[in-house]
């Protein structure tokens, strides 16, 4: 088979905004699941732990090495106090059981919205590739898309709503259920993950750019490269939208990154590594309440965020909780190893943000 694409590979603007007309020019028929409380298809609140009888299994996102990671119901508590500020929040789970993420945060009764890639009990999966031991770089085998690129490519069509960009990213998620996703299957599996949109409250038609003081937290437990591409495009996709790179923030691996990282790049150039102490963080359960209390906590603050996590999931229900890594990323190096003295990011420290 020919391999396409010898680079790690970024949509092109353009790309997106020729797709716009195909998807919403007429009713388009809906490929994700909406979330419904009380529907165990959608619902893990109604799912019980084989383990912990009585209890219902949980979802959550995996941290540097598996250390304080974050639970669906964790996530929801360091969110309440926000979200009763009268903070609008949305999420994208690209992990794998991304849809479990949901039923915790329904219970805040905030205005949310959210998309995540799979549901409670599936694994999610990267594009089809490989890693080119002799070019030293990711190469893409298959149409070069998993959910995270489509949901990326739906942050570049304008005015869209969370709804609308739930609709283009199942309808282009090459592993999902859509018979006709653009760019066309190769020889990806149609419908092994099902995505799922969420919303709550009394606005879910906020759009990810709003007109006042945004905040975007970005979460990669434990990225390999492919990761760590998706991560430099959201940064450079959000400052696009008009996120200012002040006002986002990454949980990244140990949270230390070489100063040519992507990732580090994605902010721009002539960074000042204070600021990389606070943008760039170890990916663990305890620093991100510090930053959910610290950017949050004084009146006027920002009225919207954005959370957006890829990389490992787990389950509790699954296989005792272990990460669940993405489908298809066996091979592919890990990002973000042990650091350097002229290293940027802040690493392991529970400080709140200064910058």
């Amino acid at each position: 088979m020919a391999l396409k694409r010898a680079s790690i590979w970024v949509p092109a603007a353009c790309t997106a905004l020729i797709f716009t007309a195909r998807l919403f020019s007429q009713a388009a028929p809906v490929y994700y699941k909406t979330w419904t409380a009380n529907d165990p298809a959608t619902d893990q609140s109604k799912t019980v732990d084989p383990n912990n009888a009585g209890s219902p299994c949980h979802s959550g996102l995996w941290s540097w090495q598996g250390g304080a990671n974050v639970r669906d119901d964790a996530l929801a508590t360091m969110v309440k106090p926000v979200i009763d500020n009268k903070v609008y929040g949305f999420y994208s789970f690209s992990q794998c059981y991304g849809g479990g993420m949901f039923d915790e945060l329904n219970a805040l009764n905030g205005s949310q919205s959210g998309v995540s890639a799979s549901l409670h009990d599936q694994q999610s999966t990267y594009p089809n590739a490989m890693f080119d031991q002799i070019l030293q770089r990711v190469v893409y085998t298959g149409n070069g898309y998993d959910y995270t690129f489509a949901f990326l490519r739906s942050m570049l069509l304008p005015g869209l709503a969370p709804q609308k960009m739930a609709a283009f990213s199942a309808a282009n998620d090459p592993w999902g259920p859509n018979p006709n996703p653009v760019p066309a299957r190769m020889n990806e599996v149609r419908g092994s993950e099902q995505p799922v949109y969420f919303t709550t409250g009394l606005n879910p038609a906020t759009p990810l750019a709003p007109q006042k003081n945004p905040i975007a937290l970005i979460w990669s437990g434990e990225p390999n490269l492919i990761d760590q591409a998706q991560v430099a495009q959201t940064i450079r996709y959000l400052q696009l939208l008009g996120y200012p790179i002040n006002r986002i923030y990454v949980f990244y691996g140990q949270g230390q990154v070489a100063p040519f990282n992507p990732v580090a790049l994605a902010f721009g150039p002539a960074i000042p590594a204070a600021f990389y102490r606070d943008h760039i963080r170890q990916a663990n359960a305890a620093i991100l309440g510090v930053y959910f209390g610290a950017l949050f906590g004084n009146a006027g603050g920002p009225n919207y965020f954005a959370f957006i996590a890829n990389d490992h999931g787990f389950n509790t229900c699954v296989n005792n909780g272990a990460a669940a890594p993405r489908i298809g990323g066996g091979g592919i190096p890990a990002d973000a190893g042990t650091p350097s003295s002229d290293w940027v990011g802040g690493g392991y420290s529970t400080s709140p943000p200064s910058n």
